[in-house]
């Protein structure tokens, strides 16, 4: 069904079930995303079977030398099909996450894309970084959410920004993540960009920065009222 070029590649790739073989060339053969998105869903996996989609995805995605949009947006795709789709996106994100500090250069900053663009197309909520402890961070994760959140703040307008910060909002199990979000944001981006970047790229930080801070504290202001 598939070239012995894409079965070999797949090999490389260790792809080392058929299902995940059969999900790779599926991936990589396909016209577009959705091309690709409907093909996968006929495959008419099951259960751990289809979870596999999500996980092949993520490999060929943090794989590539260079960012390549076309997973994301084939991923964007699932996570509007289904929330089982999105979970199991958290789920390979936060073992990901438990493995930065081993993570090369390239497959990072594919990371980084790939997490900010979920955040921004709403696919994931911020609540998927619930699982990091804010209070004892190391290098590796300081420089991931510095990346994420700056992203983020810059790329993003800020009605945008005041709904995706606003969704963690005034819910109390999340209470902990925007406190760790909150002081986050103030020590780790806004301190550095003061004493680093150009006097614009600073404010402009600053000024989203208030954005995202006001719209996760928008419904405890309600609650006190």
């Amino acid at each position: 069904m598939f070239s012995a070029k894409v079965l070999e590649l797949a090999r490389k790739q260790r792809m080392n079930t058929e299902v995940r073989r059969n999900i790779f060339c599926v991936i990589m053969t396909s016209e577009d995303y959705l091309d690709a998105f409907e093909k996968l869903l006929r495959m008419g996996l099951k259960d751990k079977q289809e979870r596999e989609i999500i996980h092949v995805l993520m490999d060929c995605c943090l794989q590539e030398k260079t960012f390549n949009a076309y997973y994301a947006v084939l991923g964007e795709k699932f996570c509007s099909q289904d929330r089982r789709f999105q979970m199991t996106f958290q789920f390979s994100l936060w073992d990901k996450f438990r493995e930065l500090s081993n993570l090369s250069t390239s497959t990072f900053n594919n990371l980084v894309q790939l997490v900010t663009r979920f955040l921004q197309r709403k696919c994931l909520s911020l609540s998927i970084l619930k699982v990091i402890e804010f209070g004892e961070l190391d290098k590796p994760t300081v420089r991931f959410l510095r990346q994420v959140l700056t992203k983020l703040l810059k790329e993003t307008d800020p009605d945008d920004l005041a709904s995706i910060f606003g969704r963690i909002s005034g819910i109390p199990k999340l209470g902990m993540l925007r406190e760790g979000l909150k002081l986050f944001i103030s020590h780790f981006l806004l301190k550095s960009a003061q004493s680093q970047g150009p006097a614009e790229q600073a404010a402009l930080l600053s000024e989203r920065a208030q954005v995202a801070t006001k719209s996760m504290e928008a419904k405890e202001a309600k609650l006190k009222l």
